[in-house]
C-alpha cells in the first residue's frame, strides 16, 4: 500500500504475521533501554524523553539528534534478522536501528522530522511496528494537511528523503488505554 500526496511518499507493507506475537516476545525479553533519564532539546526546549528508547548497529556507529548522540550497540541475532528481512524486503542496507519502547498511551513523539546530515538520503528510513497498534499521524509543512496511519503489529512503514523534508510525523498520545508498542526504526548512517 502507499500513502501519497504532495512530496508525502510512504510505503506500509505486513512483513510478519498480524497476529502472531513471537518476534514481539523475543524483543521484550532481549532488548535494554538506556537507565538513565534521556534528555533532548526540542525548538530550545530542554525535555525529558517520553518513552524508553535504545539503538543497536555497525561497530562505531553513531546517531545524532537534538543535540543528543546515541552510540549503537552490538546487533543481537534477532534484530540482525529483523535488519536482514527488512534488507530483503525494501533492497536497501541498514546499518542502525533506533528502538522506541511506548509502555502505555500516554507516551509519544511529538511532530518532527529526520532530516539529521548523518542519514543516508538515497535510503528510506523504515519503520518496523510490534505490539499494540498506534497511529502515526503525517503534516505538511507548508499547508498543515494531515494523513493518519495504523502502524499495526509486524507492519513496514517507509519514508524516503523527500517525505522527511516536507513532513512532519508524529505518534501522539493515545485517547484509550494501550499496551506496549515497540517501533524499531531502520537507518543508514553515513
Amino acid at each position: 500500500m502507499f500513502l501519497e500526496d504532495d512530496k508525502l511518499k510512504v510505503e506500509y507493507k505486513q512483513l510478519y504475521p498480524l497476529f502472531d506475537n513471537r518476534l514481539f516476545r523475543q524483543l521484550e525479553r532481549e532488548i535494554t533501554y538506556e537507565e538513565r533519564d534521556q534528555i533532548i532539546k526540542i525548538f530550545g526546549r530542554t525535555v525529558r524523553i517520553p518513552r524508553n528508547q535504545s539503538a543497536y548497529g555497525d561497530f562505531g556507529v553513531k546517531y545524532t539528534y537534538s543535540n543528543v548522540t546515541i552510540p549503537a550497540k552490538p546487533w543481537t541475532p534477532l534484530l540482525e534478522k529483523i535488519r536482514d528481512d527488512v534488507t530483503h524486503m525494501t533492497g536497501h542496507t541498514y546499518n542502525f536501528v533506533l528502538l522506541n519502547r511506548y509502555n502505555d498511551e500516554s507516551q509519544y513523539v511529538s511532530f518532527h522530522c529526520d532530516d539529521e546530515r548523518e542519514i543516508a538520503t538515497d535510503v528510506p528510513i523504515v519503520s518496523v511496528s510490534f505490539g499494540q497498534t498506534r497511529n502515526i499521524v503525517f503534516k505538511c509543512k507548508t499547508s498543515g494537511k494531515t494523513h493518519e496511519l495504523p502502524l499495526s503489529n509486524g507492519t513496514l512503514m517507509s519514508m524516503d528523503h523527500e517525505t522527511n523534508q516536507n513532513w512532519y510525523h508524529s505518534i501522539p498520545k493515545g485517547k484509550f488505554r494501550m499496551s506496549v508498542r515497540l517501533s524499531l526504526t531502520f537507518r543508514k548512517i553515513n
